[in-house]
């Protein structure tokens, strides 16, 4: 149930939707295709706002405005604009002619994780001990063809990922210690990427403050790693609001 808490009146409306009032027609092809992608909070807002504009009305495409769209989410145009742009170069969404719709071919889509190389137990065994720093701008390993070393680039730290995802591996050591293996796992520094273009450092290490806390808690995602954080952020701060509406609460959106 979804209660609406009203200050001025010290009492609480619980929502009841009914297909009477109008509902959006959408392919449960496209529902299950949707299920396997990856997206952020703020870019399934806005496809969720465009199945409304366009579906919503019967309509395959319409004229949506980043303020419309920022009205019905609660997020910044920025944000809104920000979402908007990735969403159109992964063709999830088009535009034409100012038009915007969403693209239900999901063979067209682009999928934001790329292929990961997999290499041989031994091999991250020698690249565990090859190295030295969080963030290594080489690292060297046994080369079998001519018993020599040779620079691996394929984990050139530096300048593949931001080294300031580093602090965020940092911070997650907190909530627990495997972290500390995980400063040249490319996968987790990955996420760690994502979670500071989308939002920022400080949002991103608030979060992780919390999950000492919240951790075990009932309603609340278990996150342990930079990839459980980007995978359930959007659970994380729906739990948070969740929590607070039941102490009696009156914001509608999470502040950590």
């Amino acid at each position: 149930m979804i209660f609406t808490y009203r200050p001025e009146w010290g009492i609480c409306f619980m929502a009841s939707p009914q297909l009477e009032k109008g509902y959006t027609r959408i392919a449960n092809e496209i529902l299950e295709a949707l299920s396997t992608v990856q997206m952020s909070g703020s870019e399934w807002q806005f496809v969720m706002c465009l199945f409304r504009k366009t579906y919503g009305y019967n309509k395959s495409e319409d004229w949506i405005t980043g303020s419309q769209i920022a009205l019905m989410t609660g997020l910044r145009k920025e944000r809104v604009s920000e979402a908007k742009q990735r969403l159109i170069d992964r063709k999830i969404v088009t535009e034409k002619r100012n038009k915007i719709s969403f693209q239900k071919d999901y063979e067209r889509w682009v999928e934001l994780r790329k292929s990961v190389t997999v290499v041989t137990e031994k091999r991250n065994t020698l690249l565990r001990k090859s190295v030295n720093t969080k963030d290594n701008k080489e690292t060297y390993t046994k080369d079998t063809s001519n018993q020599g070393l040779r620079v691996d680039k394929s984990v050139d730290m530096k300048n593949k990922f931001n080294s300031v995802g580093a602090e965020i591996i940092k911070a997650f050591e907190l909530v627990d210690a495997k972290n500390k293996n995980y400063y040249a796992n490319t996968t987790q520094r990955s996420a760690c990427d994502f979670l500071i273009r989308e939002y920022g450092l400080k949002t991103t290490l608030d979060r992780i403050a919390v999950l000492p806390k919240t951790n075990g808690m009932q309603y609340f995602p278990t996150i342990t790693t930079p990839v459980h954080l980007r995978d359930k952020w959007v659970q994380l701060e729906n739990a948070v609001t969740r929590k607070r509406v039941e102490a009696g609460g009156t914001e509608s959106r999470v502040a950590f």
